[in-house]
């Protein structure tokens, strides 16, 4: 019965927090990881979702980052893209106690895990602004042109970006190339 019994805790953990008792989900949780013998990568992620929803964002990152060491070191599998978004959003609410630049450092580190897992068009604008805000314009050029070659810009400004930063590392082939790309591609949105 005790398999029985630690299966029933897991489950009523689950069901707390799709009910939004994300405390009661936490606590359950630290129960079910206290009387098995390996906890995954899926309840490590479950554990720092209910953390961040709570938010205690230090807890929701260490939980995150365990999920994602589990399932890479331990479980032999890609860790889920949210689980990534989590740390990236919990990074951010901590800014205030670990300091922007900090912050910022920390937060490139998962975007680029991102752009190459998971490669959207936010993620590749997300680790830009991120260069961007630490004076890394040459990494900030090489993001966007990156999205730039996945054909995923799709607004004048972010071609204008593009081509600024292109002509500041003196390409203005490239420069010219992705204006007229750009207009190209938005008139036929049009």
């Amino acid at each position: 019965t005790i398999p029985l019994r630690v299966s029933a805790l897991f489950t009523l953990a689950q069901l707390n927090l799709v009910q939004e008792d994300y405390q009661k989900g936490v606590d359950l949780i630290l129960q079910w990881m206290d009387e098995v013998d390996t906890v995954t990568a899926q309840a490590w992620s479950l554990l720092g979702q209910a953390y961040f929803q709570l938010g205690d964002y230090r807890k929701a990152l260490s939980s995150m980052e365990t999920a994602v060491k589990t399932a890479e070191e331990v479980e032999g599998y890609k860790p889920k893209e949210n689980w990534y978004v989590i740390m990236a959003a919990s990074i951010s609410e901590l800014k205030s106690e670990i300091g922007e630049k900090e912050s910022l450092l920390r937060q490139i580190g998962i975007y680029e895990i991102l752009v190459n897992l998971y490669p959207k068009k936010l993620y590749f604008i997300q680790l830009g602004g991120s260069y961007g805000q630490l004076n890394r314009e040459r990494d900030y050029m090489i993001t966007l042109k990156a999205a730039y070659q996945k054909d995923l810009l799709d607004k004048e400004s972010e071609y204008l970006a593009l081509a600024q930063l292109l002509l500041l590392n003196e390409n203005p082939y490239w420069a010219a190339e992705v204006l007229v790309s750009g207009q190209k591609k938005l008139i036929k949105k049009v």
